[in-house]
């Protein structure tokens, strides 16, 4: 039985691909690099993995200029990205529905708590998660199990009683790690076939078929 639901944040609750794209593509100019071979659809393969890991991936930046990367990317993501990172439709009402029938609610997210913090208040959803792991909860990231892991001691529940929403392989391979039941989300970043090849217990097309679901 379903007791916790822990949501992955990028491209799960909320779209904010505009937002990262425009602060990589900003990233990218400042730096004088190029943009990556796939353009978009590569750059968008890296988000959901710390971040890091997610230029490494999806804009296939050598490790000697990560560093400088990352903390461009920090600066700029400031500056530019607040005003494209919206909800999906539906995302509030479900979370209320969810809470109202008496799950536990909790977010396992790659980025910053800060900037995780500041995007649910701006979003008015914070008041549905009991608890939240970002990347400064453990130094080991997606998909690595650590993220849901500790959520399932803050909440007390086993793997089994857990189901993790996310719209990466990576959220769904943490899931798993974890013991946890898994939902793929389609309107993210990654592909129904990408997350169909995680063969994951549920996969939905938009935020409040969850409801049937749960």
């Amino acid at each position: 039985m379903i007791k916790c639901v822990i949501f992955d944040f990028d491209g799960t609750l909320a779209d904010t691909a505009e937002g990262i794209l425009r602060t990589e593509h900003a990233m990218l100019r400042e730096l004088g690099l190029p943009e990556p071979e796939g353009g978009e659809s590569q750059m968008r393969q890296g988000i959901g993995l710390a971040l890091r890991d997610s230029l490494r991936v999806g804009c296939r930046l050598p490790e000697g200029i990560l560093d400088e990367a990352v903390s461009t990317y920090r600066r700029l993501f400031d500056e530019i990205a607040f005003d494209y990172i919206v909800p999906f439709p539906g995302t509030k009402d479900t979370l209320q529905y969810l809470y109202d029938k008496g799950y536990q609610l909790g977010i396992a997210t790659s980025r910053s708590r800060r900037t995780l913090v500041y995007l649910l208040d701006k979003m008015d959803i914070a008041q549905y998660f009991t608890h939240m792991t970002s990347v400064e909860s453990t130094p080991n990231h997606k998909p690595a199990p650590d993220l849901a892991l500790i959520l399932l001691d803050k909440f007390q529940v086993s793997g089994d009683q857990a189901l993790v929403v996310g719209d990466t392989i990576y959220d769904l391979q943490m899931a798993k790690n974890a013991g946890c039941h898994t939902c793929g989300v389609t309107f993210g970043n990654h592909s129904r076939a990408q997350l169909s090849a995680e063969n994951p217990d549920f996969i939905v097309d938009s935020f409040p078929e969850l409801k049937d679901i749960l």
